[in-house]
């Protein structure tokens, strides 16, 4: 049976059930990075004692009776109960199929979590899964001294350095979290990056708010004049851990204070439970200046995978301008790619 669910306690009440779910599955995520006609909704399957859960933003596509759903910024993908080998993918496919046909939604992309194992297994059997890139993350299932061992040893060295310059603070909300804001928002106009992600105080507030997963705002304090030189921003559910945002201050590039903040967050995550600390990816993969950064600290990588369905294909095709057509960048679904002029 399919159901969606769109109301805050029952949505979050379905995730806890299921045997992994990450940050980017909760309502508060969905609830703060949505645009203003977006809804979150989070479509469930139950069979006998078999359940699944895959959450989404639907959008109304203009001058159309019609929708489209996708995913919000970052690893998502379905989330799962009781999902072994002997899972019927086909049935699931077919109703899911069926829901979304009667449902007038045209077309459905998700970005796909690499550290809940499942979610090929279940989408394999109706949807396009395309490898993107990769991630690196820490294992840490691996013993600290092993973990250390990875480390290049300019990092090491940088480390053994900042020891001495730097003290570690957790961020107080009330009283430093503009501070780390504005840091942040200088960062991101150096890289000019997308408007959507220059996150507000209240994005901060209301995650760090949130009964399903654990933040941490950690800064590297100058110890000679009380300078922040470094952020970051992580979260933790059941399994999975994120180093979600960083930043340095510009005065104290050289130095690389967010090495140490990585080391701090490594340490910080090791318990019985966390299985992976996600570093994320880079702009050029393994050969890019931000994934041969993180790679400095380890070299565990995963693929990094997105799934794509049409559903109608003659709305889809129609929706789509001569101008559109001539685009061979994948972009999908090809009917919402902004040409330039």
């Amino acid at each position: 049976m399919i159901k969606v669910i769109e109301n805050k306690n029952e949505w979050n009440n379905y995730l806890l059930k299921m045997d992994s779910y990450d940050f980017y599955h909760t309502y508060e995520y969905h609830n703060a990075l949505k645009s203003e006609n977006d809804s979150p909704i989070l479509i469930t399957y139950n069979e006998e004692d078999v359940e699944i859960a895959i959450p989404f933003l639907k959008r109304k596509i203009n001058n159309s009776e019609h929708f489209d759903l996708t995913s919000v910024h970052g690893y998502v993908g379905p989330v799962s109960l009781k999902v072994d080998n002997k899972f019927n993918t086909s049935r699931f496919s077919n109703k899911l199929l069926e829901f979304l046909k009667k449902e007038q939604i045209v077309s459905v992309f998700s970005k796909m979590n690499p550290y809940i194992k499942t979610q090929e297994k279940i989408l394999s059997g109706l949807f396009d899964i395309q490898t993107i890139g990769e991630l690196i993350f820490f294992d840490q299932e691996m013993d600290n001294e092993n973990q250390i061992l990875s480390y290049k040893r300019n990092t090491k060295q940088r480390i053994a350095q900042l020891k001495n310059k730097c003290t570690i603070q957790e961020v107080i909300i009330e009283k430093d979290l503009q501070h780390f804001i504005d840091l942040y928002h200088d960062s991101m106009k150096r890289l000019n990056a997308d408007k959507k992600f220059f996150f507000d105080e209240n994005y901060f507030k209301t995650l760090s708010e949130s009964k399903l997963f654990n933040t941490k705002l950690l800064i590297a304090i100058n110890n000679s004049n009380k300078d922040i030189m470094a952020g970051v921003f992580c979260t933790n559910t059941k399994e999975i851990a994120h180093i979600e945002l960083a930043f340095t201050n510009e005065l104290y590039f050289k130095p690389s204070p967010v090495r140490i903040l990585f080391d701090k967050c490594r340490e910080l995550y090791k318990n019985n439970t966390i299985k992976y600390l996600n570093l994320g990816g880079g702009s050029g993969g393994r050969t890019g200046s931000l994934m041969s950064f993180k790679a400095s600290f380890t070299q565990n990588y995963v693929d990094w995978k997105v799934c794509k369905l049409i559903v109608l294909p003659e709305i889809y095709n129609s929706l789509i301008t001569n101008e559109q057509k001539k685009d061979d960048s994948g972009y999908f679904p090809k009917y919402r790619l902004e040409l330039s002029n």
